[in-house]
């Protein structure tokens, strides 16, 4: 997979969007059978989606993901995809409890044991089990999802600012110390790319490592605000340089520089990031 700043989220029952799908330079493609579908077309995103990835059996299956549905009977259909097709990983949905985690996990290494595992967080009290919920099964990520997760509230999303700031500082730092990558919720902003961009720049500051996206028009600005800054990596190349030139580790003093073994630790994390990688 190339890397894990957009996540963009392409409803399956839409052939129209699969087309457009690979034009997208988004890292990941979820493919949605979840939220994004009508109750009444999850039949029809099945098969449409099976389709599709049988006429372009070509494709790079390591940036394809399948968002699940939650609900137990269509969650069952849903696994006949994982195990007839390749996908880059899952992501699973409305993980409340460590107990849902396990058992959705278990459902899909029967079928599949391929692909990254991606759990969402999307209520309060998953958010109150966090811990727990991460400890649960191995995973590559988390991602969060405020719109479900605030329906509970009557506050709008302008008037619930340190709530959300709140929520999301939990979440990166139980992914963190987990070395999970840790994935902020949509924005339905696409039109005005100054307030996107904004929006991304403090998702990044709190730590996210990328976001979800619900329309093409986000992508780029998201892929810009969760890439390394250009000043960050003529930093990061100095680092590199000098670390080379002094060999070793522990502390020393090279050009007016001092470096430590941390410092070059964040030397190497943000030159690895600068193609959109891990």
């Amino acid at each position: 997979m190339k890397g894990h700043r957009s996540w963009h989220f392409v409803p399956a029952h839409r052939p129209e969007y699969l087309e457009k799908a690979l034009e997208i330079a988004a890292d990941a493609l979820v493919f949605d059978l979840e939220d994004g579908v009508p109750d009444g077309e999850k039949d029809d995103a099945r098969t449409r989606l099976a389709a599709f990835l049988k006429a372009r059996r070509s494709i790079d299956h390591g940036r394809c993901y399948l968002r699940v549905n939650s609900e137990p009977t269509a969650f069952r259909q849903d696994l006949g995809l994982l195990q007839r097709w390749s996908f880059g990983g899952v992501v699973v949905p409305k993980v409340d409890t460590p107990g849902v985690l396990r058992s959705r996990m278990k459902a899909i290494e029967r079928v599949t044991s391929a692909g990254r595992r991606i759990a969402l967080i999307e209520s309060f009290g998953a958010v109150s089990r966090l811990g727990a919920i991460l400890e649960a099964w191995p995973l590559y990520g988390v991602g969060l999802g405020l719109e479900d997760m605030f329906s509970d509230i009557d506050l709008l999303p302008a008037q619930a600012g340190d709530l959300s700031r709140h929520v999301k500082l939990r979440l990166v730092v139980e992914a963190k110390a987990r070395g999970l990558v840790a994935i902020d919720t949509v924005s339905l902003e696409y039109r005005n790319r100054a307030s996107l961009a904004r929006r991304c720049a403090e998702s990044r500051c709190l730590g996210f490592d990328g976001m979800f996206s619900i329309h093409p028009n986000q992508i780029e600005v998201i892929n810009a605000a969760f890439s390394p800054r250009p000043d960050n990596l003529v930093w990061a190349r100095k680092i590199a340089r000098l670390t080379s030139l002094r060999g070793g580790s522990g502390y020393s003093n090279e050009g007016g520089e001092v470096i430590s073994p941390p410092k070059v630790r964040k030397a190497r994390g943000i030159l690895g990031r600068q193609g959109g990688g891990r």
